[in-house]
């Protein structure tokens, strides 16, 4: 069977605008004598294969490549009219996830060409100039991408820091707000909203939001952090001591989470089930060995003095950077003789 160079484009195609499906696309295709042999040919290829060929196996292609395809074959590309946007969108997204911000927009401006005004470019060019430090020309084309589609989150989302970056904290909130109306468990949006009202001083709503978190990500240890923080800086003691509670019925999956617990059992005196915790972390993640100077603690209670040393010396020999990241912390829950008996100062 003889394949033309351009019929794995129509796989690729097919795939992007018209989530797979070869009806939708022909249906596009209609009249014109250039595509419709071409996507025959590769409906053939097809089945001759006995499956559906996903348009991933011909990747990666770029902007170039696909605007060439569409003008070889005289396809213009503000006639797909059943066409879908998202691939080309998630494309672009890509790119600028990866730097390549001339792809990323060359896509944009592909986007352009199926319709004028839409959300996805606007996107994508309010991100391009945020990320170049242009916050004015970036907040412009994010409020545009808005107006087209008022519950498209990713331009929601990155004007919400377009605000707290220019700090301008009520819009930032107020547009954090849209994106839990459309995403009740945002995280982004919801720490946007708390260090917004950090940064204006109204305490108050910042631990309200910080509640509502909670109850929406229930397993989000960071927040749960945030908010005993919080509490324990306003002097509302009980209500940190519940919290911390909480946190503490919370099995640590990640090396932050075991941070944070075995802080949270040193700060009330079980350095017993800190070291229990720690060894057992240690023992399912052999590969975090910076996590043990967290034992110097537990060790040093239990009078291990020599131990805890070595573990001090030898932080400061291989891990000095995580050695100073932790000393000032681990330091406050010893006294001073304690201190200078394993080594820390």
């Amino acid at each position: 069977m003889h394949i033309e160079d351009w019929t794995p484009y129509c796989f690729i195609i097919r795939d992007l605008l018209y989530d797979g499906s070869w009806e939708t696309m022909k249906k596009d295709a209609e009249g014109n004598t250039f595509l419709e042999p071409l996507i025959q040919q590769a409906q053939d290829l097809e089945k001759l294969a006995g499956e559906s060929l996903p348009g991933s196996l011909f990747l990666p292609t770029g902007a170039v490549e696909i605007a060439h395809f569409f003008s070889h074959h005289q396809w213009e590309m503000s006639r797909l009219v059943l066409s879908k946007m998202d691939g080309l969108y998630e494309l672009a997204s890509a790119a600028l996830e990866e730097e390549n911000y001339e792809e990323a927009r060359a896509l944009a401006e592909l986007l352009e060409g199926i319709k004028q005004e839409n959300a996805y470019s606007e996107e994508i060019y309010g991100s391009l100039a945020v990320l170049k430090g242009d916050y004015a020309q970036g907040i412009q084309h994010l409020e545009m991408a808005i107006r087209l589609d008022p519950r498209f989150v990713p331009a929601l989302s990155s004007l919400s820091l377009a605000y707290f970056n220019t700090q301008k904290y009520e819009k930032a909130i107020e547009t954090s707000q849209h994106i839990l109306e459309n995403r009740p468990e945002d995280l982004l949006a919801y720490i946007t909203i708390v260090d917004s009202y950090i940064n204006l001083g109204l305490a108050d709503q910042a631990l309200e939001t910080l509640r509502r978190m909670n109850q929406a990500i229930p397993s989000n240890v960071t927040g749960k952090i945030q908010l005993y923080r919080m509490l324990r800086e306003h002097r509302r003691d009980a209500e940190a001591d519940a919290v911390r509670k909480d946190i503490l019925t919370i099995y640590p999956s990640q090396p932050h989470e075991l941070e944070i617990f075995v802080t949270l059992l040193f700060e009330t005196g079980n350095f017993e089930k800190a070291e229990l915790e720690i060894n057992d972390y240690l023992a399912r993640n052999p590969h975090h060995t910076y996590l043990k100077i967290l034992l110097i603690v537990p060790l040093i209670k239990k009078g291990f003095i020599q131990e805890a040393r070595r573990i001090v010396e030898e932080f400061k020999e291989q891990k000095v950077w995580y050695y100073f990241g932790k000393k000032e912390t681990l330091g406050s829950f010893m006294s001073e003789s304690e201190q200078k008996g394993c080594g820390l100062i």
